[in-house]
């Protein structure tokens, strides 16, 4: 089972003390997220890894073309998984991959991706299409492929639109109180895959919500309850890990409208319908003790 350690409370990455407390003499590897498209504390917890000699394996899903000081993230590791979801920052509509510069990670997952076989080519070859291990099928489609390379070409530019759309939209919410937008760790390009802001706690977050939605706003929370405090990841008893900036975290963020495309009025409207919202929720927020019975 994995074993969960706490976040940052401003940049939403893995705490490297709360990650050095939870390592002992079972830990198979170090699992960061980098999240909304920016770097967690990825220095300190590659040197908690090297320390313990245990693999660190980056979850770089939404964070494809940004960097830690310089270096890209999905780099630091034996390995790196990507995602290539519709709404991601390199979409093909489905899929991802995972890149690594270990040739035995590589023929590994080349194999689980094709049914664990020798050969993913049986169809076109004569090689052996023995099972040599245990696989699913998620080979990705010629057509998927040729999508992902035509959007290689794109890409920057998707970057580009998506920090410029993020700039107006941090400077408009600057003037407005009790929100606060996602900060990245340390030094290093953000690629904004969500824009995502945390709200003050005298802030009922479902009113924001409602008034952004009044206003045609879409706005969307993603990780309530909080990965360990679900079904699948608590334990027998009932009774989940303790994580409480985990916790506390996810009941006050908000991830807001993001992409290239999306225009100056636009912002301009997602930045009045955020402050209207604050504004009538200001008095109506639920305690925490309130937010963690209701998800649980």
């Amino acid at each position: 089972r994995p074993v969960f350690a706490d976040i940052q409370p401003a940049a939403y990455g893995l705490d490297p003390d709360a990650v050095a407390d939870a390592i002992s003499d079972d830990t198979a590897a170090i699992v960061p997220v980098h999240p909304y498209g920016a770097a967690c504390e990825i220095d300190a917890l590659t040197e908690l890894a090297a320390d313990a000699d245990i693999p660190l394996i980056e979850d770089a899903a939404e964070s494809f073309g940004a960097d830690y000081e310089g270096t890209l993230l999905g780099t630091f590791g034996e390995s790196a998984a990507l995602s290539f979801c519709q709404n991601k920052i390199l979409p093909t509509g489905e899929g991802g991959a995972v890149v690594t510069d270990d040739d035995g990670i590589a023929r590994r997952v080349e194999r689980y991706r094709s049914h664990g076989r020798v050969s993913d080519e049986y169809f076109q070859s004569a090689d052996s299409g023995e099972y040599v291990g245990v696989g699913t099928n998620v080979r990705m489609s010629d057509l998927v492929a040729s999508i992902g390379c035509a959007q290689l070409e794109k890409v920057e530019a998707n970057i580009a639109g998506r920090r410029r759309a993020a700039d107006r939209l941090s400077t408009g919410l600057a003037d407005v109180p009790d929100v606060e937008p996602h900060a990245a760790a340390g030094r290093g390009r953000h690629v904004y895959q969500l824009y995502t802001v945390t709200l003050e706690t005298d802030v009922d977050r479902s009113v924001v919500i409602d008034t952004l939605t009044e206003r045609e706003i879409a706005s969307k929370v993603y990780w309530e309850p909080a990965v360990h405090q679900t079904r699948a990841y608590s334990e027998e008893d009932g009774e989940s890990a303790s994580l409480p900036v985990t916790e506390d975290v996810a009941g006050r963020v908000l991830s807001l409208p993001i992409h290239p495309e999306l225009r100056p009025a636009e912002v301009d409207r997602i930045v009045a319908g955020v402050s209207a919202g604050i504004e009538r929720g200001r008095s109506t927020a639920p305690s925490l003790e309130a937010r963690d019975a209701r998800s649980k």
